[in-house]
């Protein structure tokens, strides 16, 4: 017994053997990232000198409004990656309020992310919604649960659908109907 399981233990060992590279490998991946690497720079560089070509060539107010240009375009576009990071913080906000708030009415927070709306309020009318929804959903599978149940004593199901009476408080009729239905 013991010899199966210093077997195993070999075996799970030579599952696990890690890739071994020689310096020449080695040298060869890291030149190829190098170079990946020294090709981006000097297209980012080459696009900066253009730019600081063009830049030279302009008169003195040409320039300025350029740059101007330059820095609105890049101001627009600061903006536009702040406003992503804003909803996106926004909608994790929600998302954290949404699950708390399913949590405090007993109700799956595996839905939270289903019942995001576009805002607040639209959000608060979807898990309303979901919740009496959840409930009449609920209510009917006790109900068929009760009704299909061979061991709940029950009578025929009336006004008050759903309801059993306790035996003490039965008529004669019911006693006998409640007998023949535990049997």
């Amino acid at each position: 017994m013991e010899e199966n399981t210093n077997v195993e233990v070999q075996q799970q060992e030579e599952k696990v053997v890690e890739k071994t590279f020689t310096q020449a490998e080695l040298n060869a991946i890291i030149e190829k990232r190098l170079a990946k690497e020294r090709a981006k720079f000097e297209e980012q560089l080459t696009a900066k000198v253009s730019e600081a070509e063009k830049l030279a060539k302009l008169s003195e107010e040409e320039r300025a409004k350029a740059e101007i240009d330059i820095a609105k375009g890049e101001l627009t576009a600061m903006r536009a990656e702040f406003e992503e990071m804003r909803a996106k913080f926004d909608r994790e906000q929600l998302l954290a309020q949404v699950t708390k708030e399913l949590s405090g009415r007993n109700l799956p927070i595996s839905m939270a992310e289903s019942l995001l709306g576009k805002d607040a309020e639209a959000t608060k009318a979807n898990i309303d919604k979901f919740e009496s929804d959840w409930k009449v959903s609920l209510e009917n599978a006790i109900k068929a649960e009760i009704k299909n149940s061979s061991s709940s004593p029950r009578l025929e199901l009336k006004g008050e659908e759903g309801v059993t009476k306790d035996p003490r408080n039965m008529d004669l009729a019911e006693f006998t109907e409640y007998i023949k239905n535990k049997k």
